[in-house]
């Protein structure tokens, strides 16, 4: 797949740079982009990060729940900057929703979770 994308995408930031950042920093500004989820919705909770993104089309096993273990903004943006400034100067909320992210994370979207979710609904089958 990767001869079909532009080799810059892949040499911005070596991939151990990124998670750095991820960990060092209050808040990550994730949206989704093309596909229907993204990889930053499990990268950044691991790290006590809060997880601030838009608003998901559709639900998933075991959800993140807004204001509780992430944070979304309308598809719009028209909230974007009112909620991002209150998480950015409301250090002890922010704080709180990225434990809970990640304590949600590694209890519902650990490998062996899902491993046995998909186990679980073969044998359904």
């Amino acid at each position: 797949i990767s001869h079909h994308i532009p080799s810059t995408w892949f040499n911005k930031m070596p991939f151990s740079t990124y998670m750095r950042t991820i960990a060092m920093s209050k808040i990550a500004v994730a949206p989704r982009g093309w596909s229907a989820d993204t990889m930053k919705r499990v990268e950044v909770p691991i790290y006590k990060t809060l997880l601030f993104t838009n608003e998901l089309e559709y639900i998933t096993p075991d959800e993140f729940e807004d204001g509780k273990t992430y944070v979304t903004f309308k598809q719009d943006l028209s909230d974007f900057d009112e909620k991002l400034k209150n998480y950015l100067n409301d250090e002890n909320e922010c704080n709180r929703i990225a434990r809970n992210g990640n304590e949600f994370l590694l209890k519902y979207h650990t490998t062996e979770v899902r491993a046995k979710q998909l186990l679980y609904q073969m044998g359904k089958l």
